[in-house]
């Protein structure tokens, strides 16, 4: 065999070597990114709905001079779950972080918008009624965080450098503290 023939041999060995390896690369990043992110909201959602449980509808902030007053929003919980979750995608889009609130009332869903108050939900958190604010009743968040992956754009049919969208879901239950 000639330097020529070997040179084009090389081309070939690098081409059916090289984008196998590149797909695997690209594999290897998506998926320990979508691990991170998932980790990151349920990391995020655990600490706030401990911070909903331990702050429960009439929890006392400093014994025993200040008395049983420090009602929690869901704007409040929501900033908690949003200081927690670094790095989970915000703003103003339809495929943005969403939370849902449920309890012994009932469920009702936010999303996550970016600002300082976290959402744009009003009233306190756990709600009044039916015994949902009474120590020892369960409450549950859910966190829908979108994940667009990259991979996508190695699928036979797809179009060219669109990245599909799926959603992570985490969720976090625990009994009201006080």
């Amino acid at each position: 065999m000639n330097r020529w023939q070997k040179r084009g041999a090389t081309t070939i060995e690098m081409t059916l070597v090289g984008v196998p390896l590149i797909f695997v690369m690209i594999s290897i990043f998506e998926v320990s990114r979508g691990m991170w992110m998932y980790h990151t909201a349920a990391h995020a959602v655990k600490k706030g709905v401990r911070f909903a449980t331990v702050h429960g509808l009439d929890c006392v902030t400093n014994l025993p001079a200040v008395t049983n007053n420090c009602t929690v929003t869901a704007n409040d919980i929501a900033a908690a779950i949003q200081y927690a979750g670094v790095g989970l995608p915000l703003g103003p889009s339809s495929n943005m972080t969403t939370l849902t609130f449920s309890s012994l009332n009932g469920s009702f869903s936010c999303p996550l918008d970016g600002s300082d108050t976290g959402v744009d939900c009003a009233g306190v958190w756990p709600p009044a009624g039916a015994g949902a604010d009474k120590q020892g009743n369960s409450l549950r968040i859910i966190i829908k965080v979108p994940f667009p992956s990259a991979l996508a754009m190695f699928w036979p049919g797809s179009t060219p450098v669109s990245f599909a969208l799926t959603n992570l879901y985490a969720d976090s239950a625990d009994a009201v503290q006080f």
